[in-house]
């Protein structure tokens, strides 16, 4: 499903919280004929009061010395007074990999530009052995007509309402603006409520229920036969003559150990149903009662992907607030994407993005480590990625290969796919161990800048 690009609302005051990221991140990637690279944040010009960038390893730069902001909206910076900038201009050369930012964006498609990296490395081209200053070059900013931008911007997101809601949950506290915290936090837990009630309470009352639920009858556990006789003597035990008497563990064991024991440990230790036990005996669903119950609770409206990502949704917010059960909840996200796309509600590209998005979410988060063990591996992830890839490197429109014009929306859309799926693995670059696959995302970062 596509939807626009354009996440955030104007906000000409630079104190929005919704319009607050966080640990954006970007692959460093050399350009042609200069030693600096330039950055441009996804979702368009930016304040530079509250800017802040980090490296690979979380450690924050300096302004000045490692980055400058550049490539300033000078009608934007004198309608807000505030200065607002679209590009950043990377200076220290020892920089490498992946670079993260933390911005407070203008929003809407004020202060937006679609050639503002190439408009930058241009003008360092231009200008050989000028000063790159902060603020020095001056951003070109197109004149959009009502509706014109919506028709040239999108991207794939299946959940935006109820993820800007969340969202702006966590902007909110980081903004320290407790008022708008409170609404928002109100509404995810009314949401979460309703989902725990319907199948939360429904579980625990199952599991609790002492009135034999399942109606369970005396023959169904084989003691129809079972007799009230005394315990055998061991004389009787040993003589194994008398039938009226029940042998205990221990006079049994003496017995039969080699017959009986031995043979019953490896029948106990047996995986495959040797009772052939049905789910209904157990009180269970099994994979078809499974997909039948899901499939009565999907939408028949067109909105089942939207219903699986709001599942996610919610998941994530016990990942983050859960610390005892954080596994157990990243586990279930996880799954419940991969759900999304068995059942044919999401397609392979936005699953494969959407996983390795998560991911990388969790490790800037700093919570990794602790579901070290339900996280898929850097490998996996980026092979999701680059098998959903709607064409090869070599293949793929650029801007170098296609217009940007209506006409070529088609082609446009290819391309942007891509860039969103390499946009998602290139975070996991560095922990990939398959070399083949580390050469493989490589070459598709040298492409990126050109990618719609």
């Amino acid at each position: 499903m596509d939807s626009l690009l354009i996440h955030y609302p104007v906000d000409l005051t630079g104190r929005n919280p919704t319009n607050l990221i966080m640990g954006e991140p970007h692959f460093l990637v050399n350009h042609s004929g200069i030693s600096q690279r330039v950055v441009v944040l996804d979702h368009g010009g930016f304040y530079t009061r509250d800017l802040m960038v980090y490296d690979k390893e979380y450690n924050r730069l300096k302004p000045n010395i490692d980055y400058v902001a550049t490539y300033t909206y000078e009608d934007a910076t004198f309608r807000t007074g505030l200065e607002i900038c679209g590009a950043l201009v990377f200076l220290n050369p020892e920089l490498d990999g992946m670079v993260y930012v933390t911005a407070q964006m203008v929003g809407g498609d004020y202060a937006f530009s679609l050639t503002a990296q190439e408009d930058v490395i241009e003008w360092i081209s231009t200008n050989v052995g000028a000063p790159i200053t902060w603020g020095g070059i001056t951003g070109v900013q197109r004149q959009y007509l009502p509706g014109e931008l919506k028709a040239e911007l999108w991207e794939r997101d299946g959940f935006q309402s109820f993820n800007n809601e969340l969202e702006a949950l966590v902007n909110s506290k980081i903004a320290g603006n407790q008022e708008a915290a409170n609404v928002y936090r109100s509404n995810a837990r009314e949401l979460q409520a309703e989902y725990l009630a319907e199948n939360d309470d429904r579980l625990e009352r199952h599991v609790n229920d002492d009135q034999d639920p399942h109606d369970v009858t005396k023959r169904q556990v084989g003691l129809e036969l079972v007799e009230n006789f005394p315990v055998a003597s061991e004389a009787q035990a040993r003589g194994g003559i008398l039938h009226e008497a029940f042998m205990v563990p221990q006079r049994t064991h003496q017995a039969i150990d080699e017959l009986a024991l031995k043979p019953l440990t490896a029948h106990v230790a047996r995986k495959d149903n040797p009772h052939g036990a049905t789910y209904g005996q157990v009180g269970v669903f099994g994979k078809v009662e499974f997909d039948a119950e899901v499939a009565k609770k999907l939408p028949r409206d067109g909105t089942a992907a939207d219903w699986w990502l709001t599942l996610s949704c919610l998941c994530e917010v016990q990942v983050r607030d859960r610390a005892g059960t954080r596994a157990e909840w990243a586990r279930l996200l996880f799954w419940l994407i991969r759900c999304g796309e068995e059942t044919g509600d999401l397609d392979r590209a936005e699953t494969a993005e959407r996983l390795a998005r998560k991911a990388t979410e969790l490790r800037v988060r700093g919570l990794a480590d602790e579901v070290a063990e339900t996280l898929p591996t850097a490998d996996d992830l980026v092979r999701g990625c680059l098998e959903a890839m709607p064409a090869s490197p070599a293949d793929v429109p650029t801007r170098d290969t296609v217009e940007l014009a209506r006409e070529n929306i088609a082609a446009m859309r290819t391309s942007r796919l891509a860039r969103n799926l390499l946009a998602a693995a290139l975070p996991h670059l560095e922990r990939v161990r398959d070399p083949a696959l580390r050469t493989e995302l490589t070459e598709w970062a040298g492409i990126a800048r050109r990618l719609f």
